[in-house]
Protein backbone atom coordinates (compact mmCIF):
# COMPACT_ATOMS: atom_id res chain seq x y z
CA UNK A 1 0.00 0.00 0.00
CA UNK A 2 2.95 2.41 0.78
CA UNK A 3 4.87 1.47 -2.49
CA UNK A 4 1.42 3.41 -4.07
CA UNK A 5 1.41 6.66 -1.86
CA UNK A 6 5.65 6.50 -2.91
CA UNK A 7 4.49 6.26 -6.69
CA UNK A 8 1.89 9.04 -6.67
CA UNK A 9 4.77 11.09 -5.36
CA UNK A 10 7.62 10.28 -7.33
CA UNK A 11 5.39 9.05 -10.83
CA UNK A 12 9.18 9.90 -12.81
CA UNK A 13 10.29 6.71 -11.02
CA UNK A 14 9.20 3.49 -11.95
CA UNK A 15 10.52 1.06 -10.03
CA UNK A 16 8.17 2.04 -7.52
CA UNK A 17 5.10 1.10 -9.39
CA UNK A 18 3.38 -1.74 -6.94
CA UNK A 19 2.25 -3.82 -10.32
CA UNK A 20 5.70 -3.76 -11.15
CA UNK A 21 5.98 -7.20 -9.12
CA UNK A 22 3.88 -8.64 -11.88
CA UNK A 23 6.38 -8.24 -14.64
CA UNK A 24 9.33 -8.77 -12.63
CA UNK A 25 9.16 -12.31 -10.86
CA UNK A 26 9.20 -15.90 -12.33
CA UNK A 27 6.64 -16.65 -14.82
CA UNK A 28 5.66 -19.66 -12.78
CA UNK A 29 4.79 -17.87 -9.76
CA UNK A 30 2.76 -15.31 -12.08
CA UNK A 31 -0.32 -17.46 -11.65
CA UNK A 32 -0.50 -17.31 -7.59
CA UNK A 33 0.68 -13.47 -7.36
CA UNK A 34 -2.42 -12.59 -9.98
CA UNK A 35 -4.77 -14.58 -8.02
CA UNK A 36 -4.17 -12.31 -5.03
CA UNK A 37 -5.36 -9.52 -7.21
CA UNK A 38 -8.32 -11.09 -9.04
CA UNK A 39 -9.58 -13.11 -6.04
CA UNK A 40 -7.91 -11.39 -2.58
CA UNK A 41 -10.13 -13.05 -0.77
CA UNK A 42 -10.44 -16.54 -2.06
CA UNK A 43 -6.46 -16.31 -2.71
CA UNK A 44 -6.19 -16.19 1.13
CA UNK A 45 -6.07 -20.11 1.78
CA UNK A 46 -3.65 -20.49 -1.54
CA UNK A 47 -1.59 -18.44 0.87
CA UNK A 48 -1.71 -19.82 3.67
CA UNK A 49 -0.57 -23.13 2.05
CA UNK A 50 2.22 -21.79 0.18
CA UNK A 51 3.50 -20.34 3.81
CA UNK A 52 2.85 -24.07 5.02
CA UNK A 53 4.97 -25.61 2.28
CA UNK A 54 7.77 -23.22 2.32
CA UNK A 55 7.97 -23.83 6.08
CA UNK A 56 8.00 -27.70 5.22
CA UNK A 57 10.72 -26.79 2.79
CA UNK A 58 12.82 -25.50 5.26
CA UNK A 59 12.15 -28.03 7.83
CA UNK A 60 13.30 -30.27 5.23
CA UNK A 61 16.82 -28.71 4.56
CA UNK A 62 15.45 -27.25 0.92
CA UNK A 63 16.29 -23.65 1.52
CA UNK A 64 15.84 -22.89 -2.05
CA UNK A 65 12.41 -23.81 -2.16
CA UNK A 66 11.78 -22.21 1.01
CA UNK A 67 12.77 -19.22 0.23
CA UNK A 68 11.10 -19.38 -3.40
CA UNK A 69 7.67 -20.52 -1.64
CA UNK A 70 8.52 -17.32 1.10
CA UNK A 71 9.10 -14.94 -1.74
CA UNK A 72 5.88 -15.91 -3.32
CA UNK A 73 3.49 -15.78 -0.47
CA UNK A 74 4.72 -12.13 0.00
CA UNK A 75 4.56 -10.95 -3.15
CA UNK A 76 0.66 -12.40 -3.06
CA UNK A 77 0.26 -10.09 0.33
CA UNK A 78 2.41 -7.40 -1.27
CA UNK A 79 -0.74 -7.01 -4.44
CA UNK A 80 -3.60 -7.82 -2.52
CA UNK A 81 -2.20 -4.56 -0.40
CA UNK A 82 -1.72 -2.53 -3.52
CA UNK A 83 -5.01 -4.29 -4.86
CA UNK A 84 -6.80 -2.50 -1.92
CA UNK A 85 -5.08 0.59 -2.50
CA UNK A 86 -6.16 0.53 -6.51
CA UNK A 87 -9.92 0.46 -5.16
CA UNK A 88 -11.03 -2.09 -7.38
CA UNK A 89 -10.30 -3.29 -11.15
CA UNK A 90 -10.08 -0.16 -12.56
CA UNK A 91 -7.69 1.06 -10.12
CA UNK A 92 -5.70 -1.95 -11.06
CA UNK A 93 -5.99 -1.37 -15.02
CA UNK A 94 -4.63 2.26 -14.99
CA UNK A 95 -1.86 0.82 -12.71
CA UNK A 96 -0.62 -1.63 -14.48
CA UNK A 97 -1.12 0.49 -18.09
CA UNK A 98 0.83 3.16 -16.78
CA UNK A 99 3.40 0.39 -15.47
CA UNK A 100 3.69 -0.59 -18.86
CA UNK A 101 4.07 3.03 -20.52
CA UNK A 102 6.88 3.23 -18.24
CA UNK A 103 5.52 5.32 -15.70
CA UNK A 104 5.68 5.17 -11.97
CA UNK A 105 2.36 6.60 -10.87
CA UNK A 106 -0.74 4.07 -10.44
CA UNK A 107 -3.32 6.91 -10.20
CA UNK A 108 -4.83 9.57 -12.08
Amino acid sequence: MFDTHVSVKHPDVKGVNPWRLLFETNLLSRPLLASAVVAPEASRRLTHAVVNASTMADKLGLTGAAFAGTSVAYGMEYLRGARTEAGGLRGIARGIARYLQGRGNPQG
